[in-house]
């Protein structure tokens, strides 16, 4: 039982050892921990000076002093021995103390001035004391600055990509209205992906690891997405460098992909919702005949179905074609796209619309992307 108990209190041991370690690796930790060696050095460095302060002006004779001159002022009036004694009539702490705030003073480049070198052996001192402090407090200065400009690495990678990207869009001229929606695209990227480079750091893992991250850092509407379930682990990694952030973000209002239009990209929502529509019938058949006389060079006009019979239609029936025939809304889980990303047909079958109060997010994959993850051939 003995044994057993000291196993499970090692293990124990072991897992709080791992924990701390983690953390005292953290950047922060880091940052704090020198913040407190700084101050742990500030202080016992103006304690080590107060201490030979006092001992060197201890040793001056009468008036060649600081100390008799710290007596009020110093009036000449007084005996040459007065201001030692009213000064020895310190308790000891306090004669430390205020030692140790004239170390401070000088250390900091403060001064003061109501304590000064008396004699010649007090200036000897201070020479050698300023040329210590000036040293440390340039030493502490440069701490602080590398402390303050640390930030969290992923933080620090976020804003050099931003600042890149805001130069390449200076450099290539972008109107103000695409530059602000480039910027609030990226700002939404990066607040649910890594701006760090995550393949890098995935390919120094050995295949075992890099499979259990990729499954915990996957997105859970992907994993219970139908298509990728029953998979291998192995399989459901990948698709965590496969997925990126869709550029339809929170508070776009508009089509997300059309009716009849060339698509590559399955989408996955993973927020909010949004509505599906199809064609109606009528629409659907001229839709058809205007690709097949585009295929044939015929040109772009509309075609009739009835040979010479182009029959006028009302203003209701024009606006019901033009929104299609709502079919349904797609939640968190759903997907769209996926028969177009898997090579099965070459254009989407429906128009999926997001308003602009759905909250809509979503994952996209393209097929190339998912061909090279799964190295097989998409028809």
């Amino acid at each position: 039982m003995r044994v057993f108990k000291f196993a499970r209190g090692n293990r124990l041991l072991e897992k709080y050892a791992l924990e701390l370690e983690e953390l005292m690796m953290r950047g922060t930790t880091q940052n704090k921990l020198r913040m407190v060696r700084l101050l742990v050095l500030v202080l016992f460095s103006g304690h080590v000076f107060a201490c030979l302060w006092l001992a060197v002006s201890r040793g001056s004779p009468g008036r060649q002093s600081w100390m008799y001159y710290y007596r009020d002022g110093g009036d000449d009036d007084d005996d040459e021995e007065g201001g030692l004694e009213a000064f020895a009539a310190w308790s000891m702490w306090e004669q430390y103390v205020t030692a140790y705030y004239f170390a401070i003073t000088f250390m900091t480049t403060v001064g003061f001035g109501d304590i000064c070198p008396a004699s010649t052996g007090e200036r000897l001192f201070m020479v050698g004391a300023m040329m210590v402090g000036g040293g440390l407090y340039g030493f502490i200065i440069a701490n602080l600055s590398s402390v303050v400009t640390s930030k969290d690495i992923n933080k620090q990678a976020y804003y050099e990509r931003m600042d890149t990207i805001h130069s390449y869009m200076a450099y290539r001229r972008f109107p103000r209205a695409l530059r602000h929606r480039v910027h609030l695209f990226f700002r939404k990227f990066f607040e649910v992906n890594s701006a760090l480079d995550e393949k890098a750091i995935l390919n120094d893992l050995p295949e075992h690891l890099r499979n259990d991250v990729m499954v915990t850092i996957l997105n859970e509407s992907i994993t219970s997405n139908y298509l990728f379930k029953g998979l291998p682990g192995s399989a459901v990694s990948k698709l965590a460098l496969v997925f990126k952030t869709s550029e339809f973000g929170d508070g776009f209002d508009g089509e997300v992909v059309h009716h009849g239009d060339p698509g590559s990209i399955l989408f996955v929502i993973t927020g909010g919702s949004a509505e599906v529509f199809q064609l109606s019938t009528r629409r659907l058949r001229r839709e058809s005949m205007r690709l097949i006389s585009e295929a044939n060079g015929e040109g772009f006009g509309r075609v009739s179905t009835d040979g010479d019979e182009e029959e006028e239609e009302d203003e209701e029936e024009e606006e019901e074609e033009e929104a299609g025939v709502y079919r349904g809304t797609l939640l968190a889980g759903d997907c769209f796209g996926e028969l177009c990303a898997l090579g099965i047909e070459e254009r989407y079958n429906a128009s999926v619309v997001s308003r602009g109060d759905s909250n809509l997010e979503m994952l996209v994959a393209a097929k190339d992307d998912l061909k090279a993850a799964f190295k097989v051939r998409l028809l």
